[in-house]
């Protein structure tokens, strides 16, 4: 009789302590990652995966899209994430005080595409709408090699792709988020609307904070849309401590583009920048790569 009573009361202190569990954590997606009862972050394929809820935003919604392989990102399949693992054999003595000018070369050089064709129109529906939308990069600011001012540069290569984002926030003047403005480079700074992290002595949800702070703005909903989950969660963890309601996106799409990494396609164009200091389309090293490996007449 006494264990009958004891294995009762361990199944409702069971069935209670499930209960419990249950009411506290949120419902999780096919490849969402729940974080809290209000929020979540939910890994994407595709914008399509989130065009019908980023059409019901309205006026107080605040869309944050990064750059980088999410709205664009470069035919050279060394320069996306496939590539980022590829260390050139050919670099191996360079002197590090070189790495940035030659990088300059290649980034000014490289061909970019859109990740998806439908990004443009999305963002210009958004706008219509009255749905605020801003980008918010890690990309490098100031002198950068032979770019003479590379935010100007990125906000003149989305331009070539329609996409403006000076829309939904106008700005008298560039708003800098520290004393490094001064300097020559890599300062945090926020110009045609575009969020420019620059130095990253800080997070993007911490400046992102900042920057909401500075123009006086408090949307009742921010969507952010990254390809790195290092990038969302202290987004998140930043506006939920901020007091506002976020949504969260880990965009896959580029994974999703074709292609594979040709390893000795990759030698050839860094090994041509080194020594050229000049950046090969995949074609234009496939093409070299096959004059070095055909045999001599």
């Amino acid at each position: 009789m006494k264990r009958s009573y004891l294995f009762v009361l361990l199944i409702c202190v069971l069935v209670t302590g499930l209960i419990w569990f249950m009411s506290r954590a949120p419902l999780l997606k096919e490849g969402s990652v729940a974080l809290n009862t209000q929020t979540r972050i939910i890994s994407i394929q595709s914008f399509d995966d989130i065009r019908s809820e980023l059409n019901r935003g309205n006026p107080d919604t605040l869309v944050v899209f990064d750059v980088d392989d999410v709205l664009i990102t470069y035919k050279d399949l060394v320069l996306r994430p496939c590539g980022a693992c590829f260390r050139p054999v050919s670099w191996s003595d360079i002197d590090p005080n070189e790495i940035p000018y030659l990088m300059s070369i290649m980034l000014g050089t490289a061909q970019r595409m859109l990740v998806e064709p439908a990004i443009p129109q999305l963002i210009k529906e958004l706008q219509d709408r009255g749905v605020k939308t801003i980008a918010l990069t890690a990309a490098r600011t100031g002198k950068f090699g032979v770019i003479e001012n590379a935010e100007d540069w990125r906000v003149n290569v989305l331009k070539q792709f329609n996409i403006d984002f000076s829309i939904s926030i106008p700005q008298k003047q560039i708003i800098y988020f520290d004393d490094e403005g001064k300097n020559e480079s890599d300062y945090s700074l926020f110009k045609n609307g575009i969020i420019f992290l620059g130095n990253e002595k800080q997070t993007k949800g911490d400046l992102l904070v900042r920057f909401l702070k500075q123009v006086q703005l408090k949307p009742r909903k921010v969507f952010f849309i990254d390809d790195k989950m290092s990038n969302v969660i202290p987004v998140e963890a930043a506006l939920r401590q901020y007091g506002i309601p976020f949504q969260g996106y880990h965009y896959k799409g580029v994974e999703m583009l074709p292609g594979k990494l040709d390893v000795q396609g990759a030698e050839v164009q860094f090994a041509c920048l080194r020594k050229d200091h000049k950046w090969l389309s995949d074609l234009e090293a496939k093409k070299e790569e096959k004059c070095l490996l055909a045999p001599h007449q």
